[in-house]
């Protein structure tokens, strides 16, 4: 009985000789582990028990013995068990992790520019501009032996013979200017009047003068408002209207002229557009003209025709309206009617007939004069 003392201990009384089992087994279960096993195995060995002992019981400790060994190793089995699954769900968790927060090489590629890009303050930004024309670089750029550069037109201008040297140039490119060129980006110097693009220095002059927001001042005397064309049209209907006078395009409407009335101005009623009529005496005779105020890329966009008519004659004439951003008091020199001296009466209003037309709905016999209208307009 001797040898078999821990054996009744553990599979009969339990309580505090438990205790000691546990912590001889302590180097096989982790404390919490051992805990819930052994308060396991305790419990149900109380079930086990009938409820009026024997007073005098029988026990089988061998089989007990080898029944509470048998708890041991399936304890240890499901310990082991569940360590191998904790450590294959953390991997699991941990690779899941490294996936989804490896960046891609594009993030990886666009987090480098950003690095890269860095704000830049030229205190001296002619020097990204042609010393001869003085207009912004564009590719190609040249430059002599020396270094002067100069853009491409302005070294055939020149014929290829650099002024500040005189030694030839236009024949090997300036790579330094060119790549600053390229890198350099630049908001539309019009941003304040409603253009929000940006591109690279060398798109500069091109984008400058084909940008539909170039302000264009109000043609109205005493008036100061400057905006956009879009918007200046809406000004003038608003603030001007008394002062205008409107008509429909494709619609011919007279207008009536003294010599010396010297300008009108013109509103489509239905998109706004303004039109400038200058009439201008001179020396042969009276000269009448009719420009569109707006952007440059409006240019070629509109047709005009103006016929003048006196007892048994008429004078007609069919011209490009040309764009202009402001007021002029000397109207173009190009692209007027000229009406001879005797044609109009000095004394009374004299009538004009004006048509005005989109490019591309003026009338067949004369769409083979004129030039086609710019692209994008």
């Amino acid at each position: 009985m001797e040898g078999h003392g821990e054996m009744v201990i553990f599979s009969v009384r339990g309580g505090e000789e438990e205790d000691d089992i546990r912590d001889e087994s302590s180097s096989l279960w982790p404390k919490r582990q051992r805990a819930t096993t052994s308060s396991t195995s305790s419990s149900q060995q109380r079930r086990q028990r009938p409820r009026h002992a024997d007073p005098n019981p029988v026990y089988n400790f061998d089989s007990d013995y080898e029944e509470e060994e048998t708890r041991q190793d399936e304890g240890e089995e499901e310990q082991r068990a569940s360590v191998d699954d904790g450590s294959e769900e953390e991997e699991e968790g941990q690779n899941q992790v490294s996936t989804t927060e490896l960046p891609s090489m594009s993030s990886l590629r666009s987090a480098r520019s950003d690095s890269i890009a860095m704000t830049i303050t030229l205190t001296d930004p002619e020097v990204l501009d042609c010393p001869i024309c003085f207009e912004p670089f564009t590719i190609p750029v040249f430059q002599c032996e020396n270094g002067h550069t100069a853009c491409s037109s302005c070294c055939i201008k020149i014929a290829h013979k650099c002024p500040s040297c005189a030694l030839p140039t236009g024949y090997n490119r300036c790579r330094a200017i060119e790549k600053v060129l390229e890198s350099i980006r630049v908001n539309c110097r019009y941003t304040r009047y409603g253009c929000k693009e940006s591109f690279s220095y060398d798109k500069k002059h091109n984008h400058d003068k084909t940008c539909i927001y170039a302000p264009c001042v109000c043609p109205q005397a005493g008036c100061n408002f400057v905006d956009s064309s879009k918007r200046l049209y809406e000004h003038y209907s608003r603030k001007h209207t008394s002062s205008r006078l409107g008509f429909n395009y494709n619609a011919t409407f007279p207008i009536y002229v003294t010599t010396r009335d010297t300008f009108f101005v013109l509103q489509e009623e239905n998109e706004g557009v303004l039109f400038l009529f200058y009439s201008k005496a001179e020396v042969l005779g009276h000269t009448i003209k009719i420009c569109c105020l707006g952007p440059s890329t409006m240019n070629g966009r509109y047709i005009f025709e103006l016929t003048a008519r006196t007892e048994g004659s008429n004078l007609r004439f069919q011209s490009i309206a040309k764009n202009i951003r402001c007021r002029v008091d000397n109207h173009p020199s190009t692209g007027f009617l000229l009406i001879p001296i005797g044609f109009f009466d000095s004394y009374v209003q004299n009538r004009l007939d004006i048509c005005i037309w989109r490019h591309g709905s003026c009338p067949v016999e004369f769409r083979t004069s004129i030039p086609k209208a710019p692209s994008g307009s």
